[in-house]
């Protein structure tokens, strides 16, 4: 899946994402208190954000200072801990998943959505911490599930991808 938004993706080292974290959603009621811990995991991945092209993002590293427009998100991977399938699916769900994927590998230009063999065990990744600022953070956010989603496809064993929603107000 190709990022067509015109935004730049730069993976965060974790004591800026605990920074940003800690920043703008510290004030979140279930906000964990050892976000720390949970971004140096060993199943995270990592934590990206996005930001419109032609801006910079050295103003966080040197003063703290953000662009106007941004969206951030961690990344866990799961598969090496949990791993999930769907049982006792129809028969007709199995069809559907065998061909929708016969249908993709034949045709790859008419980007017919392909369904997942989710029926043997798979791993998945879990996205959380997702916050956007800005006027163009509606565009922003599905740029970095799109960067999420590439980055899926290059993992084997994942199948799914699992996003943590909430709505946050201050």
């Amino acid at each position: 899946m190709r990022i067509s938004w015109e935004g730049k993706v730069v993976k965060l080292k974790i004591e800026e994402a605990e920074y940003l974290y800690k920043r703008f959603m510290g004030f979140i009621e279930f906000f964990p208190h050892d976000i720390d811990r949970i971004l140096r995991n060993n199943l995270s991945l990592g934590t990206w954000v996005v930001y419109p092209r032609g801006k910079s993002w050295d103003e966080l590293r040197s003063v703290g200072l953000v662009p106007s427009s941004w969206a951030m998100v961690s990344v866990c991977n799961n598969g090496s801990i949990f791993k999930l399938r769907v049982g006792k699916a129809p028969l007709s769900c199995h069809i559907y998943s065998k061909s929708s994927r016969m249908m993709d590998r034949i045709f790859p230009c008419l980007r017919i959505p392909a369904l997942s063999d989710v029926f043997h065990p798979f791993g998945f990744y879990f996205m959380y911490g997702v916050h956007g600022e800005g006027r163009r953070s509606d565009k922003l956010v599905p740029a970095l599930c799109q960067f999420v989603h590439n980055m899926a496809t290059e993992c084997k064993d994942c199948k799914v991808i699992i996003m943590e929603v909430g709505v946050a107000t201050q």
